[in-house]
């Protein structure tokens, strides 16, 4: 059975994604990765591995697989309609400029100022969004690619964010919340450097998911992704 598993590596956010497929079993049969064979005939429509849809011409293209190897997630682009116009007319000019080079749709907070102090960073398969206030730092992310390995199957979240299944989870005063939507997956983090009630539980994290908008990136036209009057 193949199974998809999230990865890939953030740079100056220092945020990594949630495996939202599952863990490998540390053994040493899984740490060598053994080729197996691709079906030799796939549909045109995408294919679904694990609740994860690959693309069908892609994987037609690799033929045999070996573990761990790295496959694009179809990104389903929003409409450029969705663009919260109001929240990106807020955005450092810098981010602005930065959305055309995202790779996946761009989802930034409508609550607090949080979306208006940050700074956007991009990758070719990701997009890390960082931003700091009173002590607290919070960190957004998603990524377009998805690893596929041999006796790995996807998990689904027990948790409900965004209509979405969800994993809420906190390590050492880190709440964080990950989720697949649009075809990616996406995760945001909140941590305080003291004692704050944002960070007592994980409500005020809950809410920031929630007021989650989208404002842009490299599927939107660029005539649709400027602040300011159109």
């Amino acid at each position: 059975m193949l199974g998809l598993i999230s990865g890939k590596k953030l740079g100056p956010a220092s945020l990594a994604l949630a495996a939202l497929g599952a863990v490998a079993c540390d053994t040493p049969e899984a740490a060598t990765p053994r080729q197996v064979e691709a079906p030799t005939t796939l549909p045109e429509s995408p294919v679904s591995v694990s609740g994860v849809e690959v693309a069908s011409s892609d994987a037609r293209r690799r033929g045999r697989i070996v573990g761990g190897e790295a496959l694009a997630r179809p990104v389903r682009w929003p409409s450029p309609d969705h663009v919260d116009r109001a929240l990106l007319a807020r955005l450092e000019v810098e981010t602005q400029s930065g959305l055309a080079a995202a790779p996946a749709p761009v989802l930034l907070p409508t609550r607090s100022d949080w979306a208006e102090r940050g700074q956007l960073h991009t990758g070719p398969k990701w997009w890390a969004f960082e931003s700091h206030a009173s002590d607290m730092h919070l960190n957004i992310s998603a990524s377009a690619q998805a690893r596929l390995y041999e006796g790995v199957r996807g998990a689904e979240g027990p948790e409900r964010v965004r209509g979405q299944a969800a994993f809420v989870t906190r390590n050492e005063g880190i709440w964080s919340i990950s989720w697949l939507e649009h075809g990616v997956a996406y995760a945001i983090e909140l941590e305080c450097e003291a004692t704050q009630p944002a960070c007592e539980d994980e409500r005020e994290l809950r809410a920031l998911a929630e007021s989650l908008r989208f404002v842009g990136g490299a599927g939107a036209s660029a005539s649709e992704t400027r602040g300011g009057p159109r």
